[in-house]
């Protein structure tokens, strides 16, 4: 429901009928870190807008005002080059999902949960949507509605979703750790992490500016200082010293 009054900045009245009335506070805490008055984002990533809580509205709903100019939406790429990176990251799913067993249930870059029937999980279809985006909301936004398709498909036909981000912080990884933190918590904040498990991958991936650095956290490895417990857990030492 867009909303307007004259002389006034953009509004949009977002009804979320029926959830907790809690996760509209979370979800509009989370939105305001990508205001730049708080710098919890990068300068390119964040939107000068304020998130707030319609309390005496009959469901719960967010008023969102966009403050500052909007963020235009990302050129589409070609259709030849979204086959190209597309392709990409299916060859690395077959190098190293599928070629180093990083996950024993991928056999397939377009199959994964394979094996699992004994526990009741079955084989379902690997999504790959492409987005262009090259700023955080945009990527966000590409990313729910990914979700969103998942969640809406059987399970046969998408279980997995692999999405495709060439254009959003290719060289940063720390800016697209602090994207996948807040996406995470996006998750958690409405429920979905139980029926969704996010992983993040990115080319310059370094767990040590992974915040909280020295603890688990949704989507990414565990910290370095975990992983020889771990390891004992299936390894003796002396094997695990012959390890690269």
């Amino acid at each position: 429901v867009a909303a307007a009054e004259a002389g006034a900045a953009p509004a949009v009245a977002v009804v979320l009928p029926g959830v907790d009335p809690e996760v509209p506070m979370e979800i509009a805490a989370l939105m305001m870190e990508l205001s730049p008055a708080q710098g919890a984002v990068a300068a390119e990533d964040a939107v000068d807008w304020d998130v707030r809580v319609l309390s005496a509205a009959p469901e719960p709903t967010l008023l969102i005002h966009m403050k500052g100019s909007a963020i235009p939406a990302p050129a589409e790429a070609a259709a030849p080059l979204r086959e190209v990176e597309t392709q990409r990251i299916q060859n690395w799913v077959q190098r190293v999902i599928i070629g180093m067993k990083v996950c024993p249930f991928t056999q397939s870059v377009n199959l994964a949960a394979t094996g699992l029937e004994k526990v009741g999980v079955y084989p379902g279809g690997i999504y790959y949507p492409y987005s262009s985006a090259t700023s955080l909301i945009h990527s966000l936004g590409a990313t729910w509605e990914a979700l969103d398709r998942m969640l809406a498909a059987p399970p046969a036909e998408i279980s997995t979703v692999l999405l495709v981000l060439p254009r959003y912080s290719p060289d940063d990884h720390a800016r697209f750790a602090t994207a996948s933190n807040l996406l995470a918590r996006g998750l958690t904040s409405i429920g979905v992490d139980k029926q969704v498990s996010a992983v993040f991958f990115h080319p310059f991936y370094d767990r040590n500016r992974v915040d909280p650095p020295d603890a688990p956290t949704h989507g990414h490895l565990p910290p370095h200082s975990f992983i020889l417990q771990m390891l004992l857990n299936f390894f003796d030492l002396e094997e695990i010293e012959t390890f690269d």
